[in-house]
């Protein structure tokens, strides 16, 4: 299986935040972290290996980033994330039956879908977003927990340490690259 994800935006003021070194900007810590995510909860597994390339600007940071991150059973997500090009948060998902395209993964809205083309059959097309924005189920579900009406589904500690192991091999590659 491989993912091959995209998140891009344009940036163009040159004091934003995220051209900031010392405030740990740059295109990977900032919106790297989706695609890389995606991979660990579709894999459900640690990467084996790591290869990045960047383009640098700002205050020193990667202002756009292309990488791979390689699993088990020759699975890999090809990445690709910066602050120089439209808005572009596509994601396709290519599997030994077929594939499916996702136009926003990341953070669904109205316009979004996925379409499914499984073998040679024609291509099923999907509304992706729920009539509700991404993140109120998530936020309803943290303050049923919190008020103690739910137990959790899932803790944040389970899903960061390969988030953030993705992202500490990626920019280590890139910087190994420069």
């Amino acid at each position: 299986m491989e993912i091959k994800s995209n998140f891009h935006f344009s940036v163009t003021r040159p004091d934003n935040i995220r051209y900031s070194r010392d405030l740990q900007g740059g295109a990977l810590l900032d919106v790297g972290c989706y695609p890389i995510r995606l991979a660990a909860e579709l894999f459900g597994t640690a990467h084996e290996s790591a290869w990045a390339t960047a383009s640098w600007g700002g205050q020193g940071v990667d202002v756009d980033i292309w990488g791979v991150l390689g699993y088990p059973s020759a699975r890999r997500l090809l990445l690709s994330c910066g602050f120089g090009r439209s808005y572009d948060a596509f994601t396709t998902l290519e599997g030994t039956a077929g594939q499916i395209h996702v136009t926003n993964p990341f953070h669904p809205g109205p316009g979004d879908s996925y379409t499914v083309r499984a073998g040679r059959d024609e291509p099923r097309r999907y509304a992706a977003a729920p009539e509700e924005l991404s993140f109120t189920a998530l936020t309803r579900h943290i303050n049923a927990v919190l008020r103690g009406e739910e137990e959790p589904r899932r803790l944040a500690v389970d899903a960061a340490l390969p988030v953030a192991q993705g992202l500490r091999d990626l920019a280590e590659a890139a910087e190994q690259n420069r």
